[in-house]
């Protein structure tokens, strides 16, 4: 089974269609970006993935398993965009219960790679945004997931943070971890070097792409970005 596997996925809020009718398979041990604008559907389908909410209708299947199953969401880690870590405990403390409500001994070298391992005894509410950023990444990595999913995992960095992150999932993804990276910056992603780009618009799958035919046929991810939008909007 891959990783995910998603048919004719709809997830609707009222009147309001966050996702219609997306079709998405993810084969273990695969890099895939996510990009589109706020709005376009994107965390909305990692929300499913995680089994944080249903999907009004469709197929969704994790490591061939229900994602809301609590089996399967403990293969899978998530850094939210607000990152997701308690503000009142330490870092050393979020890894203890997180490792726990895993099942798992944390892996230490995620902390040394984007260096957190100094602030380990610092309560999450005195460390700046960046630091917690780099500290929620390092944390679910060190929960040795199957599936990694970042949403917007770069927000608040500096250059050489950012990097950092990239290199720390590149070197993951490497060892075998299904990583699920949204973004809204294409010059992110290009950095990134993923071996898919999936682009939501409007709630549909807009484009579903090999990194490198993309780059061979656009030159650039905001070229392809663009090309697809310009598709949508015409019809």
């Amino acid at each position: 089974m891959p990783a995910v596997l998603a048919r004719d996925l709809w997830k609707e809020y009222g009147r309001v269609v966050a996702l219609r009718s997306v079709d998405v398979e993810v084969d273990r041990g695969e890099l895939v970006a996510i990009l589109g604008p706020n709005g376009a559907g994107k965390s909305t389908f990692i929300k499913i993935v995680c089994g944080v909410t249903k999907p009004t209708r469709g197929e969704i299947r994790v490591l061939g398993g229900d994602p809301s199953d609590p089996d399967v969401k403990r293969r899978v880690s998530i850094v939210p965009q607000q990152g997701g870590l308690y503000l009142e405990q330490t870092v050393r403390e979020n890894v203890r219960f997180y490792a726990k409500l895993y099942g798992v001994e944390p892996d230490e070298e995620p902390f040394e790679l984007l260096e957190v391992h100094r602030y380990m005894d610092r309560r999450v509410e005195h460390l700046s945004g960046g630091m917690r950023k780099r500290a929620a990444v390092a944390l679910a990595l060190a929960l040795r997931p199957e599936i990694l999913v970042l949403d917007e995992p770069t927000n608040e960095l500096d250059p050489t943070a950012r990097q950092d992150v990239i290199e720390a999932v590149r070197e993951y993804n490497e060892s075998g971890t299904t990583v699920l990276y949204v973004s809204h910056d294409v010059h992110e992603v290009e950095q990134l070097e993923p071996d898919r780009v999936l682009i939501f618009l409007e709630g549909r799958k807009a484009l579903d792409e090999p990194f490198d035919r993309l780059m061979s046929e656009h030159g650039s991810v905001l070229d392809a970005y663009r090309a697809v939008a310009a598709q949508v909007v015409g019809e």
